[in-house]
Order: structure tokens, then sequence, then C-alpha cells
């Protein structure tokens, strides 16, 4: 981003867009996680942060409420049965982010 970010400086509203699920905690994530604090903080006069989570408060992996909060596309481009082959599949620390609504956090907090 140090050097990419000066190249738009000529344009006019210049975006950058965003996309992607929390990183794994042996990834580097620094940038990623600087800007997803400082768009739940809401202290950016330009900066949208679009977040699709349950939030801290649920930890229970198989809880499918949370799986509707954290996937806004389940019930239409995902469904409820590719999840639950996901959990079959995958371990507690692999299953994708996005359904997993870890939220950065490299541990799951007690219910």
């Amino acid at each position: 981003m140090a050097a990419l970010l000066p190249t738009l400086s000529a344009r006019p509203n210049p975006q950058i867009i965003y996309t992607g699920t929390v990183p794994a905690p042996e990834n580097d994530a620094e940038h990623f996680t600087s800007v997803r604090d400082r768009g739940r903080a809401g202290l950016s006069k330009s900066l949208a942060w679009l977040e699709w989570s349950p939030g801290e408060e649920w930890s229970d992996l198989d809880d499918r409420e949370a799986w509707a909060v954290a996937n806004p596309a389940l019930g239409y481009r995902i469904s409820v049965e590719f999840i639950e082959k996901e959990r079959e599949a995958l371990s507690d620390a692999r299953i994708s982010p996005a359904n997993a609504f870890l939220s950065g956090r490299e541990t799951l907090p007690a219910r």
C-alpha cells in the first residue's frame, strides 16, 4: 500500500476497495488488521467498513443463527449443507473465517 497509495493522488475521488476474509493467525495481516480496526472505530472521514460477522459474543462454530449472520449469501449462493460439510471436513482452526466468524482472534472466546 505504501507504493500504491501515492499513485492515486492525481485521481478525482480515488477508491481502494478491500475484500477478503480474516487472515489466519500465521499470516501477516498487519495492513488488513489496521484497516479493519480503523473501520470499526468509525473515526475516519473517508473509510467505509462493511463487515458480515456475528461479533465477538459468538463462539459456537455450530450455531446456525451465527452462520446466517456471518454469511449474507446463506440460502442464496451458500447452502447450509455446504457449511455442514465444511464443519465435518475441516478442523476448528482451519474452517473459513467467514464461516467461523473469528474476527481476527487466534482463539475462540468462552460463550
